[in-house]
């Protein structure tokens, strides 16, 4: 989580009476404030400021007290006017950028952190609200680079590691997240988003175990943290345990009612228990949440594909592919709906379209053969198996389904070497084929 840091400030005036007055108002504010009663503490600031109205400290830590009340103009009016009073109040203006952030007013909160830094190139936490800003504007590096300088001056600043991390999640560089999120639970090692996100860049280094670690980590410092329930399930389900991924999904719904991504998992691993119309639910209610789901609506495609709801299948793969149009298993799927409805052309466009995308898709081969030996199109048929095989050597049925297309095209010989081969791999009805076909 994205944290901006305020800290109020308190200068011993030395003056008129009016001043000192002004300065214990100002102190009565911010024992106020420090008790969470921005209100009264904005009462006290305003008559300090009513006796002193050239008092910028008063102007600044009202503005702080309207910020933590969620008034962002009215922040930003004090600290411009805390600012206008003494042009090189570094905080004021690292404040008034926290109050343009709100408003999402980033390139002006950027200014304003960038002039605080003119001003104290020490400053760390403009470093860090700098940060925070360029990441809102997706830009990585630079946030990195805040985030980098902010840890150089306060080495022991814990969310800068962690907010490190998570942009060098970003940009792929997983090892260093970790690294990052390992230095942020060192300084504070109640932080479960620092474990849930270094579970995240495991999963990304095929570290299964550490990441389930980690979500399960998470899990323990907050009990209600949905996403983390989610991931985990995630990498129960990637380890064979859908009993435990099940669980977890269920958790992650029951805390969050509307996790469209819980919902969509969740169906999934009911496919592993073959409950095709318990999937067919959770996919239902995914899209209700989030009609733009487009793995939602490959997932029942699929299922519907298994709950022999050809023509429904066909609909969610075709809107899948509106989502994800490089979705060679969408493809793949579609094409074998199209097949169970006896469109079979339509078919080998889809298995066409599928290994264009993944040239090493085998069983899109094999399908495509099938489709072609139905369409008496044996060369090609013939072709399309030679290819399965050569990814799939101990494939039973492409070895069957080539001898019958080397039968069929006149290359008996050849044709009952492939039934052998396939007899030998375990197919059933290879040795049917060649008692009728072989002599």
């Amino acid at each position: 989580m994205k944290t901006y840091f305020l800290f109020l400030l308190s200068i011993l005036f030395l003056g008129n009476s009016y001043a000192q007055t002004a300065k214990s108002l100002n102190d009565k504010g911010i024992a106020k404030y420090n008790k969470n009663d921005y209100t009264g503490a904005i009462a006290d600031y305003s008559k300090a400021i009513e006796l002193d109205p050239a008092y910028y400290i008063a102007w600044s830590n009202r503005g702080s007290a309207k910020l933590s009340l969620q008034d962002y103009n009215g922040a930003i009016e004090d600290f411009s006017k805390a600012v206008e009073l003494k042009p090189d109040f570094a905080e004021a203006y690292c404040y008034r950028g926290n109050a343009r952030a709100k408003l999402g007013a980033i390139n002006e909160s950027i200014a304003d952190y960038s002039k605080a830094l003119e001003i104290n190139p020490a400053y760390a936490e403009a470093f860090y609200n700098r940060g925070v800003a360029r990441s809102t504007l997706q830009d990585d590096k630079g946030a990195i680079a805040d985030f980098s300088k902010a840890i150089e001056i306060n080495p022991s600043y814990g969310p800068a590691y962690y907010n490190r991390g998570v942009e060098k999640t970003y940009i792929m560089d997983d090892k260093g997240a970790i690294e990052d999120f390992s230095k942020a639970l060192e300084i504070d090692p109640s932080n479960a988003m620092a474990y849930y996100y270094r579970g995240v860049a495991k999963v990304n280094t095929y570290d299964d175990k550490g990441a389930m670690d980690d979500f399960s980590r998470a899990i323990e410092i907050n009990a209600g943290f949905a996403e983390a329930y989610k991931s985990r399930g995630d990498e129960k389900g990637f380890l064979s345990d859908s009993v435990g991924a099940m669980a977890d999904y269920n958790k992650a719904i029951e805390l969050n009612p509307n996790f469209a991504e819980a919902y969509c998992n969740r169906g999934i691993t009911k496919l592993v228990f073959q409950d095709i119309k318990g999937a067919i639910a959770d996919f239902d209610k995914a899209l209700k949440i989030n009609p733009d789901y487009g793995i939602a609506y490959f997932n029942r495609g699929v299922a519907r594909l298994q709950a022999d709801d050809f023509s429904a299948s066909i609909s969610d793969l075709t809107e899948a592919l509106t989502f994800n149009p490089q979705n060679a298993e969408a493809y793949y799927f579609r094409g074998n709906a199209k097949v169970k409805l006896k469109k079979d052309k339509e078919a080998v466009e889809d298995y066409n379209k599928a290994i264009q995308i993944n040239p090493a898709y085998a069983l899109a081969y094999y399908n495509r053969g099938t489709a072609k030996l139905k369409l008496t199109d044996y060369t090609n048929a013939i072709t399309d198996f030679n290819k399965c095989i050569g990814y799939m050597p101990k494939y039973a049925a492409a070895y069957y389904n080539r001898g019958l297309a080397k039968n069929n095209a006149g290359q008996a010989d050849n044709g009952c070497a492939d039934f052998a081969k396939a007899l030998e791999l375990g197919d059933p009805d290879a040795a049917d084929a060649i008692q009728k076909l072989c002599k």
